[in-house]
């Protein structure tokens, strides 16, 4: 996938599912669904894939490979709690995707969200790339800034639950009226950050 080599048909035929599996909920859309909204017949997305379930299994190990790619080096994030204020070196904890590929990187990450009670792969998704991108990234910040002195002590714990409850309610809430598009949700987190680390005002030269 993301490949300039891989057929554009079954290109397209991710991007839709994507989109559909997010919109409509990954039980509600058929192979029929999905091959109207391609333009194609349905017997052309079973000579690529043998079942709905193997495109989601795709799109999920995508999702993986591309965030491996955004996720900022932990050892360049830490050097930057030294020299950044608090704020901006926690919002550099924020990976993103190409805006090529962002809408529908989302879009696997919502349906995985909707799909957690009904299916195992999509809620192993959400403790890999949701709840575990805290603990790689965001907490090992939190730790070395305390350690430094530039913000006040911080249950880390505490706050990777408060953090995880945002993130997991904005992706629940996003095709709702109450959702949050891609420019909302950093604004959003930023609050959260500056209402629950306090700065010391130390600053490191």
């Amino acid at each position: 996938m993301f490949d300039s080599n891989l057929c554009k048909t079954k290109e397209k035929i991710y991007r839709t599912a994507a989109k559909l599996f997010s919109m409509l909920g990954y039980d509600n859309v058929s192979m029929e669904d999905l091959a109207k909204a391609v333009g194609i017949r349905t017997s052309v997305i079973h000579k690529h894939f043998q079942s709905k379930k193997g495109i989601l299994s795709d799109l999920y190990r995508a999702y993986g490979e591309q965030r491996i790619k955004a996720t900022p080096d932990l050892k360049q994030l830490l050097k930057l709690a030294e020299v950044k204020s608090p704020a901006e070196a926690l919002m550099m904890t924020i990976y993103s995707f190409p805006t090529d590929i962002a809408e529908m990187m989302h879009c696997i990450l919502v349906t995985a969200a909707h799909n957690i009670v009904t299916d195992a792969d999509s809620r192993q998704f959400i403790v890999d790339h949701v709840f575990s991108t805290t603990n790689e990234t965001v907490v090992p910040v939190i730790k070395k800034l305390v350690k430094l002195g530039r913000i006040e002590p911080v249950d880390t714990e505490a706050f990777n639950s408060v953090l995880l409850y945002y993130a997991f309610g904005a992706i629940m809430l996003h095709s709702t009226p109450f959702g949050m598009d891609a420019s909302a949700w950093p604004k959003g987190l930023e609050y959260l950050y500056s209402s629950l680390i306090r700065p010391t005002g130390k600053c490191l030269h």
